[in-house]
């Protein structure tokens, strides 16, 4: 591997860092590491990492794959992006409702499930091609940014069928 200055870090793997990252605090969650409150701060952790890897990705990355041989992965990914809002909006609910915590535990469930779904397809559809279609300016501008894009407050994922 040859040191460029336009390969480090590259950008599958950021964006797949990100899904991990997530995948594992809503583990944490479901398995009650660190006792019930911080069993649902991690809960809440991880619906706010979501939500700014949602937004990192419909701003700055699936913009530039429209038009590109990733435009119809791109368009299924933010349909996926919008079931999961919709399912974090939920999850978001019961944490702050005083609720029974196995209604709780049934939407994190439910965001799991959803969540590898989506990053089933994801990983080998948009994170292993990325790379071939972004030219490698892009792909650092992405990677870098994705690391300190801040969601705007009221930010919600749009509809990508444009109604």
């Amino acid at each position: 591997m040859t040191d460029h200055p336009t390969s480090a870090p590259g950008l599958a793997l950021v964006l797949d860092a990100g899904c991990r990252s997530i995948e594992q605090t809503i583990d944490d969650y479901l398995s009650a590491r660190g006792g019930p409150a911080a069993a649902a701060q991690r809960l809440q952790e991880a619906v706010t990492a979501l939500r700014r890897h949602i937004f990192a990705q419909e701003e700055l990355l699936l913009p530039l794959l429209r038009g590109t041989t990733l435009d119809g992965p791109a368009h299924a990914m933010s349909v996926d992006h919008l079931q999961l809002w919709d399912t974090l909006d939920r999850v978001e609910a019961g944490l702050a409702a005083p609720t029974d915590p196995e209604v709780r535990r049934t939407a994190a469930r439910i965001l799991q499930a959803e969540l590898d779904r989506h990053t089933t397809k994801e990983r080998p559809i948009i994170f292993d091609h990325v790379e071939d279609v972004l030219s490698p300016e892009q792909q650092r501008e992405v990677a870098e940014r994705i690391e300190t894009v801040e969601m705007p407050p009221g930010w919600v994922c749009p509809d990508p069928s444009g109604d």
